[in-house]
C-alpha cells in the first residue's frame, strides 16, 4: 500500500482488513513525512505502523521536492517516482527468486509482443482458476 504521509484512514484500513484476511502488508510511504502527521484512522495508527514492512521512499513532507521561490510553495511529487521504481524493483526481485527456484515466474507479457496474448490468458486462466 503507497501513501506518502500514511495517515489516511482508507490506506490504514485497507492494510487492517489485507491482514484479517491473511495477507502480509507492504508499505511504501515518507518516514520523514509520517513522523510530523497525525493519523487520520479511527486508531491513531498510521499505515507504518500497521504494516509488516515498511520501504521507505525518502519522500520530503508536502511530497514536493521544488520550492517556488520565496511564494512557501513547493511542487515536484516524487512520491509517484520512487514509488514506480520500487514497486517494479521488488517485482524483479520476486521473479528472481522463481528463476533461482528453476521455474518460470508467471509475468504478464506486453501485449505488443507476438504470442504474448496467449501467454497472458494461460496466466490468466491459471489465476483465476485458483480463486485469486
Amino acid at each position: 500500500i503507497a501513501s506518502n504521509p500514511g495517515r489516511n484512514g482508507r490506506g490504514v484500513e485497507l492494510a487492517l482488513q489485507a491482514q484479517e484476511r491473511g495477507a502480509a502488508v507492504v508499505a511504501l510511504t515518507s518516514l520523514r513525512h509520517s513522523a510530523g502527521c497525525a493519523s487520520r484512522h479511527p486508531s491513531g495508527k498510521l499505515l507504518k505502523d500497521v504494516a509488516e514492512l515498511v520501504i521507505d521512499n525518502c519522500g520530503e513532507a508536502g511530497d514536493a521536492a521544488t520550492p517556488l521561490g520565496e511564494s512557501g510553495i513547493a511542487m515536484g511529487a516524487t512520491s509517484t517516482i520512487a514509488g514506480a521504481y520500487l514497486a517494479e524493483r521488488l517485482a524483479m526481485l520476486v521473479a528472481q527468486k522463481y528463476l533461482d527456484d528453476g521455474q518460470d515466474p508467471p509475468v504478464l507479457c506486453s501485449s505488443n509482443l507476438d504470442g504474448s496474448d496467449e501467454k497472458n490468458r494461460e496466466l490468466f486462466f491459471q489465476y483465476y482458476q485458483m480463486g485469486l
